[in-house]
């Protein structure tokens, strides 16, 4: 196979590489250090993998014709080999037909798949801080003990249909664990 035409680019730690939303010019060979590949969920970061020496990232985007579907930022210096969108899509022509149609479905179902795992993180971590804000029951009932029956009744009514909903939560969020481990 041809070598493509490669620019090697030196970049320090926290640099960012490539911006999720951009539009791709070119895709990445990481030659020395490491990186985090970081995707934007419901406005919260989330690391969805760490790149290491030998590693092509940002090629998905001309795939898929997309924008950048997640940020890559230099974890400590790095030193990276940028091949140009033209060269690698010339190169990516040659191959045959088949194998052409193999890695456009893969990189579609990648895409999916990390998509899938990040909104899982976010709502594993929500699930989680729900989880952290139940009501001890007994407690709360010496809280209430000073007021009117009533508001007593529907104040302990409520608590006990939290602790419920959070108990189910816990369930949700261990098999969700697993789910996610699975993945990994």
């Amino acid at each position: 196979m041809e070598k493509l035409a490669t620019r090697s680019v030196k970049m320090k730690d926290g640099d960012v590489i490539i911006k999720e939303g951009d539009t791709a010019y070119y895709a990445y060979v990481l030659k020395e250090g490491k990186a985090k590949v970081i995707k934007n969920i419901y406005g919260k970061d989330i690391l969805v993998s760490t790149l290491k020496p030998g590693d092509i990232f940002a090629e998905m985007a001309f795939l898929s014709g997309r924008q950048r579907s997640a940020s890559v930022v230099a974890d400590g210096d790095v030193t990276l080999e940028m091949i140009g969108k033209e060269d690698f899509l010339r190169a990516f022509s040659k191959l045959p037909d088949d194998g052409r149609k193999k890695l456009e479905s893969m990189v579609a179902r990648v895409s999916e798949i990390t998509d899938v795992y990040s909104r899982l993180v976010v709502l594993l971590d929500n699930l989680q801080k729900m989880n952290k804000q139940m009501i001890d029951v007994a407690a709360f009932n010496k809280e209430i003990e000073a007021m009117p029956d009533i508001v007593c009744n529907v104040a302990t009514r409520v608590a006990c249909r939290l602790n419920e909903a959070s108990g189910e939560l816990g369930k949700l969020v261990t098999h969700i664990e697993l789910a996610t481990k699975t993945i990994d």
